[in-house]
């Protein structure tokens, strides 16, 4: 739930908001969260290393959980970026 918390968000303030937001060139969104998997996602960039290693885990090899949800988000902050 806290990644689709996180893809809501997002989706309204880069595709719902009025349009005095539109407006605004955004260079950071802050989004604040008790979830330590997103934050130490975003933070330690571990989406890098799912993204190089074809979303699977780097330490179980395993698919990774959520790749659906986290091409979202990445997707949504990248039209931030």
């Amino acid at each position: 739930m806290e990644l689709a918390g996180a893809i809501m968000g997002l989706h309204t303030i880069l595709n719902e908001g009025p349009e005095e937001l539109k407006a605004i060139p955004f260079k950071t969104i802050q989004i604040v969260t008790d979830s330590g998997y997103l934050y130490r996602c975003m933070t330690e960039k571990w989406y890098i290393d799912w993204i190089y290693n074809n979303w699977n885990s780097l330490v179980t090899g395993e698919q990774g959980k959520n790749e659906d949800l986290w091409k979202e988000v990445l997707n949504l902050i990248s039209d931030v970026e």
